[in-house]
């Protein structure tokens, strides 16, 4: 009988060794103990095993090992009529083709840092970095914090590519020096719980030497910590996959593997890690009631305040303002029968959090130095966390009604209907997210590269779950497609390209939290608890993100499809778009559209609108000394310790 992996999760006081030899679990096939991970093992079961455990006293749940997908986008090669923002005066970023030649640097170093000063002798434009002696030098960015204490970590759901081996090579991964490359390959099968745990001959890289890299991974890899298109321009980089071996098995190695670093010798600690986490699984969203089968909203608020808010009748006419000043995002789909439009609430397929995902955070913290970045996704999913009070927002629905399924057939929306509403479809947490819900992961959405028109990218996932936006779609990066002429930085024939999706947002966010560990820790002694590091990174963001509004958000229209009036009467087209790849049908969940980045949603909602941001006092702050070694301030690396103040590390010309 066939069998499936599942991860088990043991109830509170259960000892799992018991629960495999004489309990439940007794005679089941163990893929691995995940022995990092208090109360989860991962098993092989057939289906009639899983429910046979799911009726165990000592089993909390049991969750199936989803597919995944990566959360990017690669937008199309050819270039923006303009990439001027406003930060930018009178002048424009380089083209695609140019920006690792002309300014040595990813155009996002413009707009999540700043200067410490502007006096009379820096006439750089504001945004772009002085060089040390106050010139105007805009080819300049300087680090003091680059992420030495810190090794990261890209967990990916893709397939890597034998003719990417050596691509570990490209300048963007040099080490300070430029004699050797930061990444790492990592056999990651010795760190497994399990002699079945990892198999994947991706992630046995140091033996089998070939597939273990892929273009999204480099992607990350570049835009966290790239030498030229990342922030954390000295931390180590190694990648992980998930498309063969089992989650909780990833995790489990990476923790394994976290926990026995060696002592770095500079420090008397071993290094801080920072796993980031582009991928996502396959659907945000299982079904769609039309609004006027909702009879009632239960909604809460931040402070676990409860309002009832009824149904005017039978309809809630052309006010859907209870919905979306709720965090609910109606949105417009299309019946496969009548062909007609209509406003409709989706809701997640499980209603529940991750209870494996949930045990991986809960080791996390406890084994103290390493953190979680998640990527949000690209469906448009709309959700909070299980620690906000709005968690428990529900929507109740009364009487026989129609809704539409929502499926996934090999990447596309799918909508067919189905008339047995008031008993598949009752009452449903509208906010409710399956894996970005956990309150110790970091989650980020993806945003334009401009404060001019700083829009969160349409297809982004959002609402209070997000903790902040990072750049998104057209970011450049080390990614294998296109091959400049070389220059100054790189030998001809090193490629680079757009990068995009919340899976380029997610990493350039944990290439800020690098800098922000590194810097806590050689002011403290200590690295921050991922409450620390989640406070430092909200608490540094910049309220910047705007709202596209398209619908009016005072009178949110129930008259679908794709036009709306303004608070002046003038009926506008919701086509027109201040985003940089321009959508025709917002709001929009439409039958053969992409899951991964093919719906859009500009409004922000209840979403918080902050950006990342790195200030100077962190990236250029000096340390304290924490060892006895000394030397002259920015002078070279000494060969054993570190000196501190730190020295700047410049990417750009001398």
């Amino acid at each position: 009988m066939e069998k499936t992996k599942y991860n088990i999760v043991l109830r509170d006081g259960c000892d799992q060794n018991h629960f495999l030899t004489e309990g439940d679990g007794k005679g089941l096939e163990v893929v691995d103990g995940l022995s990092e991970i208090k109360g989860l093992i991962l098993l092989n079961l057939t289906y009639d095993e899983a429910i046979r455990l799911a009726d165990s006293d000592d089993v909390s749940a049991i969750e199936i090992d989803l597919p995944k997908v990566s959360t990017s986008l690669y937008p199309p090669t050819t270039p923006l009529k303009s990439l001027t923002v406003d930060l930018v005066a009178l002048t424009s970023y380089p083209t695609p083709y140019t920006e690792f030649v002309g300014k040595f640097a990813s155009q996002f170093f413009h707009f999540m840092s700043d200067i410490p000063l502007r006096g009379a002798g820096n006439t750089a434009p504001l945004g772009y970095f002085a060089s040390e002696d106050g010139r105007s030098n805009d080819e300049v960015v300087t680090q003091n914090y680059a992420g030495d204490y810190v090794d990261i970590v890209a967990v990916e759901a893709g397939t890597p590519d034998s003719g990417l081996d050596g691509y570990e090579n490209h300048p963007d991964w040099d080490n300070e020096a430029g004699d050797a490359t930061r990444f790492v390959k990592m056999d990651w099968n010795t760190y497994a719980g399990g002699p079945s745990g990892i198999t994947a001959i991706e992630n046995i890289q140091a033996t089998n030497n070939t597939r273990y890299l892929d273009d999204h991974a480099i992607g990350v890899l570049s835009v966290a910590g790239g030498k030229y298109c990342g922030w954390a321009k000295v931390s180590s980089l190694r990648v992980i996959y998930l498309n063969v071996d089992s989650d909780s098995a990833v995790y489990n190695a990476i923790l394994a593997w976290h926990n026995s670093k060696p002592i770095n010798p500079v420090t008397g600690k071993k290094n801080a890690t920072i796993v980031n986490n582009s991928w996502g699984y396959t659907q945000a969203f299982s079904a769609a009631i039309p609004v006027d089968a909702i009879s009632s909203i239960q909604a809460y608020d931040t402070a676990n305040n409860s309002v009832t808010i009824s149904r005017p009748g039978s309809s809630w006419g052309t006010d859907l303002t209870p919905f979306y000043n709720n965090s609910i995002m109606p949105r417009i789909l299309r019946d496969p029968d009548t062909n007609v439009y209509g406003w409709y609430i989706t809701r997640d397929p499980y209603q529940v959090t991750s209870s494996t995902l949930s045990s991986i955070l809960t080791a996390f913290n406890s084994a103290g130095g390493i953190y979680f970045v998640k990527s949000a996704g690209n469906s448009t999913a709309v959700g909070v966390k299980t620690d906000d009070p709005r968690w428990n927002t529900r929507c109740f629905t009364s009487g026989s009604f129609s809704y539409l399924v929502v499926g996934n057939t090999s990447g596309q929306v799918t909508i067919t209907k189905n008339s047995n509403g008031s008993s598949n479809v009752p009452n449903f947490y509208p906010l409710r997210v399956f894996a970005e819900s956990i309150p110790d992961m970091i989650n980020v959405g993806a945003m334009q590269h401009s404060t001019a028109n700083p829009l969160p990218d349409a297809y982004s996932s959002r609402g209070p779950m997000i903790d902040v936006f990072g750049p998104g779609n057209y970011t450049w990066a080390a990614v294998p497609q296109q091959v400049y002429s070389g220059g100054p930085v790189a030998p001809p024939g090193w490629p680079g390209g757009w990068f995009g999706g919340t899976s380029c947002a997610g990493p350039v966010i944990a290439g800020i939290a690098a800098l922000m560990v590194d810097h806590f820790f050689v002011q403290r002694g200590v690295y921050p608890t991922i409450a620390q590091l989640k406070n430092l990174i909200i608490s540094n963001a910049v309220s910047r993100v705007q709202s596209q509004s398209l619908a009016n958000e005072t009178a949110y229209s129930n008259s679908p499809p794709f036009s709306y009036t303004d608070s002046a009467g003038t009926v506008r087209s919701r086509t027109s778009s201040r985003l940089r790849f321009n959508t025709t049908e917002p709001y929009a969940i439409l039958s053969g559209s992409f899951w991964n980045g093919g719906l859009s949603l500009p409004d922000l909602g209840t979403t918080l609108p902050r950006q990342g941001f790195i200030p100077y006092k962190i990236r250029l702050g000096n340390g304290k000394y924490i060892s006895d070694v000394r030397g002259p301030a920015y002078g070279s690396r000494p060969a054993n310790g570190q000196t501190y103040p730190r020295r700047k590390i410049k990417i750009g010309p001398n």
